[in-house]
C-alpha cells in the first residue's frame, strides 16, 4: 500500500485510500467485488487498485498501468 500511494503521489494521481484494515466494512465491501474479477480461489491480497472505476490488480499491475501510460 505505501509503493502505491507513493507511486500514485509521485504521478500526480488522485485516489481514495482506504484501510482495509482498521475499516473491516471496507474490507467486506472489497472482497466480493475483487472475487468476481479474479476468481473465487485467487487469494486477495491488498493493495487492490482501481483507476477511474477499472479494476488495475495489485501494485505491480498498477506499475505496469503507469508504465504503459507514460
Amino acid at each position: 500500500c505505501i509503493k502505491a500511494k507513493a507511486a500514485l503521489d509521485e504521478a500526480g494521481i488522485e485516489y481514495t485510500y482506504h484501510d482495509v484494515v482498521k475499516d473491516s466494512a471496507a474490507l467486506y465491501r472489497m472482497i466480493p467485488e475483487v472475487k468476481a474479477i479474479i476468481g473465487e480461489k485467487t487469494p486477495v491480497t491488498v493493495p487492490q487498485i482501481w483507476l477511474d472505476g477499472k479494476y488495475i490488480g495489485g501494485f505491480d499491475n498498477l506499475e505496469k498501468s503507469m508504465t504503459m501510460t507514460n
